[in-house]
């Protein structure tokens, strides 16, 4: 499965990956290498709205350009989850009253109790993996090309805890794990109904 790459679909918010050429100046300005290898995008015509698509360094207007990918609607979401339920039946038929009996019941559903996570991507936390400032404490940013926990300035990967980037896969099969790894992302916020055993007894006449 391909890892998801942040690219400069309009945002003003900050959650995409839009460097334009201010961007790109501003990483020269601190000394880093490879500052050109940043650019998404270009800088918005003058007059240009701020209130579209910005910088993500500078917050300077920016236009679109790398508008890309091929995901289908909602593919986001969980695959399918699947329960096994049973129902067991006994009638005990009752000594001379020939039309009657005593029937007991058990239904088990989901019988091998088998955990099935819902909601995973009802908690949005790409903005706790931060993209990392070209100046820390008036020096240039050691880790600017940062490797965990973070949006890498030059991959556009969103980069996990354990350093590996940030997949359709996550979101797909909702583990704790992978939750924990993205501050959260992905991570299922319920559960369907564990295994329920339910007993019944009924007379019949």
């Amino acid at each position: 499965m391909g890892a998801l790459v942040a690219t400069n679909v309009g945002s003003i918010s900050g959650t995409n990956l839009e460097v334009g050429p201010a961007g790109v100046a501003s990483c020269l300005a601190a000394g880093l290498a490879n500052c050109a290898a940043l650019q998404t995008t270009f800088a918005a015509p003058v007059g240009a709205s701020t209130s579209g698509p910005v910088d993500s360094f500078t917050g300077t207007p920016v236009d679109f350009q790398y508008i890309n990918g091929n995901l289908v609607r909602n593919a986001g979401q969980s695959l399918a989850i699947y329960q096994f339920d049973i129902s067991l039946t006994k009638a005990i038929r009752i000594p001379k009253w020939e039309s009657a009996s005593l029937e007991l019941k058990m239904d088990v559903f989901n019988l091998f109790n088998h955990p099935g996570f819902i909601f995973n991507n009802s908690f949005d936390a790409l903005n706790l993996l931060l993209l990392p400032a070209p100046i820390v404490n008036g020096s240039p940013n050691p880790n600017f090309n940062c490797t965990v926990s973070c949006l890498n300035p030059f991959t556009g990967l969103y980069l996990g805890a354990d350093g590996h980037p940030l997949t359709l896969a996550n979101f797909q099969r909702a583990t704790f794990k992978a939750a924990k790894n993205f501050n959260g992302l992905g991570g299922p916020a319920g559960e369907v109904t564990p295994r329920i055993i339910q007993l019944a007894i009924r007379f019949r006449w």
